[in-house]
C-alpha cells in the first residue's frame, strides 16, 4: 500500500502545455503534514500538501506567443483518483498516486 501513498520526499512535476516556468521545470519534493500517519517511516501527504511552498509564490512564466515574462500563481485540483475516498488521517484525505492532478 505504501507504493500508492504519497509521502514526504515524493516529487511533483508541474507541466503546463505551452508555458515555460523556470522555477517549476525540475521536480519539487513534497512534504507530508501528517503528524501520526507514516508510510515507510516518512510523513504521509494529506489533502492540502499537494502544492509545495516554493510553488505557492507568484511564478514567472513565458509562452511561445508571449516572450515578455509575466507572473501568475499556480493551483492544483485533486481528482478523486488522487485522494483516498474512505481512509482519513487526522481528519483529511490521504494523497494517492493516481495520474495527473
Amino acid at each position: 500500500m505504501a507504493d500508492f501513498i504519497i509521502r514526504t520526499g515524493d516529487m511533483v512535476l508541474v507541466t503546463i502545455p505551452g508555458a515555460i516556468i523556470p522555477s517549476a521545470m525540475a521536480p519539487v519534493p513534497l512534504r507530508g503534514s501528517a503528524l501520526k500517519g507514516k508510510a515507510v517511516k516518512s510523513a504521509v501527504c494529506l489533502e492540502g500538501d499537494e502544492l509545495p511552498a516554493q510553488l505557492k509564490v507568484p511564478l514567472v512564466y513565458t509562452t511561445p506567443l508571449c516572450t515578455i515574462p509575466g507572473t501568475g500563481t499556480l493551483s492544483l485540483t485533486l481528482t478523486p483518483a488522487n485522494k483516498s475516498a474512505k481512509t482519513k488521517c487526522e481528519g483529511n484525505a490521504v494523497l494517492l498516486k493516481g495520474g495527473s492532478f
